[in-house]
């Protein structure tokens, strides 16, 4: 599913190599509008994310560290200090521009690589020069007696489809590479196959190294000593104490990695929300283009920075965070395919890098996995993020008035663009609303999914502005 959405993704961006890639895009070919809608929905994912990941860091580190939690074990004055100087260093590192950072990324995504390759190896070899190696406990499986529902729900809430989000950090980062034709393909698949392999080894490892007294009533009824932390308890269990170091560190420096890659991507967000109101004749965000001599924007990485430390104070539940971003960033990629076969029938002859092959059913599949996975988020996040996009139509409207760019016309011109992706996301809310009432079986929810999908693409080529 993942990887349908992400050549959708390669095709546009790489024709449009420009800083905030899928955004400019969807304004090339539905308007302004719907450009300024998933920048912000992004800008919501990528200022929030640090925050979730270096409160993650401040609980791992907690264990070792008892100031940073109080005696009700709520982040301390100290640990408070500790999460927003984490922020600080992860945020002002991108003053250095895209260069200093792509260094900095390589070997936190080394160290994030090579540690769960080396669990993976260190168990199985374990496993096999114990001779306890059982490849036949994988029949005893209770997949079977799971509802799909629960699966998409897993896919979608539990961290699954986030973990193969990395991909969107090479379309945002689309104009500051030196051979875009090449690079964002090989980003974007390459991101998610790697991805694929090292879950799989990972879950296999992991299968395989249980102790069978530990699922002795089931897989449902999975219990092993230092079950909270999975693989520092096996560690435990099976006396390999270096590698129990190695997994705590990682504990700490995965999340910082994740929370610096996301805190490059907010301020180019800013920069490119500014670009597409100047070019507008706004003059609200002009400030935002000033840039330092490394090409970032200074105000850009001050604002990031406020509204990071800001998010790390109020952040509530992190599961109904995490599927409020889940919902929120997967929604955008639903421009992919639109713009993709609106830009194939306006440009049938433009020369394409990378060309995506059986476009309409690519597509319409890739409108389908991202409105599933949207929907399995629940009725709350879905609540949550329509109140979020209303909220941010409303602000634009007031923004255009403030700098007295016209009314009705303009309006319905800039939002003309826009129907189809408001649609999708009603249509959707008003869905999950009556599976919340009534829990829907897949049967249903996948076919009642899939005409949202087909009407939302049909009405997106219909009002195209690139027609």
């Amino acid at each position: 599913m993942a990887a349908v959405i992400g050549i959708t993704m390669a095709e546009v961006v790489v024709l449009f190599p420009k800083t905030g890639g899928l955004i400019h895009v969807a304004k090339l070919t539905h308007g302004s509008g719907l450009s300024a809608l998933i920048t912000v929905l992004n800008l919501v994912v990528f200022i929030i994310l640090p925050a979730i990941e270096v409160q993650a860091v401040l609980q791992y580190m907690s264990s070792y560290f008892g100031w940073i939690v109080d005696s009700d074990h709520r982040t301390s004055i100290l640990g408070y200090v500790l999460g927003f100087s984490f922020l600080t260093l992860i945020t002002l590192v991108n003053l250095y521009g895209a260069l200093f950072t792509a260094f900095i990324t390589k070997i936190v995504v080394a160290f994030k690589i090579i540690t769960p390759a080396l669990i993976c190896f260190t168990f199985l070899y374990v496993v096999c020069s114990s001779g306890s190696f059982d490849p036949t406990r994988l029949t005893n499986s209770p997949l079977t007696s799971i509802p799909w529902t629960q699966v998409f729900q897993a896919i979608a809430v539990s961290g699954i489809i986030f973990s193969f989000n990395g991909f969107n950090q090479a379309t945002l980062f689309a104009g500051e590479a030196k051979n875009p034709q090449k690079a964002i393909p090989f980003a974007i698949l390459g991101s998610l196959l790697a991805s694929a392999i090292l879950y799989f080894l990972i879950q296999f490892s992991l299968l395989m190294t249980v102790p069978k007294e530990s699922f002795a009533n089931g897989w449902n009824q999975l219990s092993f000593s230092g079950d909270q932390g999975p693989f520092a308890g096996l560690a435990a269990l099976l006396g390999l104490g270096w590698l129990l170091t190695i997994i705590y560190a990682d504990a700490v420096i995965s999340p910082l990695g994740t929370a610096f890659a996301y805190a490059s991507a907010a301020p180019r967000l800013f920069y490119s929300l500014a670009e597409q109101e100047a070019l507008q004749g706004a003059v609200t965000l002009k400030s935002f283009l000033k840039l330092n001599r490394h090409g970032v924007s200074y105000l850009s990485i001050v604002v990031t920075l406020a509204f990071e430390c800001l998010a790390f104070i109020l952040l509530p539940n992190l599961k109904a965070m995490i599927a409020l971003l889940v919902a929120s960033f997967v929604l955008c990629y639903t421009t992919a395919p639109a713009s993709l076969l609106s830009l194939r029938r306006t440009d049938p002859n433009l020369e394409r890098p990378f060309k995506v092959y059986f476009a309409p059913l690519v597509c319409y599949l890739s409108l389908l996995f991202s409105n599933l996975m949207v929907f399995s988020c629940g009725w709350v996040s879905l609540r949550n993020l329509s109140v979020v996009t209303a909220g941010l139509v409303v602000i634009h409207f007031v923004l255009d008035k403030k700098n007295g760019i016209p009314g009705s016309k303009k309006v319905r011109y800039k939002f003309g663009g826009s129907i189809w992706f408001l649609f999708q996301l009603c249509s959707l809310v008003a869905l999950a609303y009556y599976d919340h009432l009534r829990p829907l079986p897949f049967a249903t929810a996948l076919p009642a999914v899939a005409v949202i999908s087909f009407i939302a693409l049909i009405l997106s080529q219909r009002i195209s502005l690139s027609r």
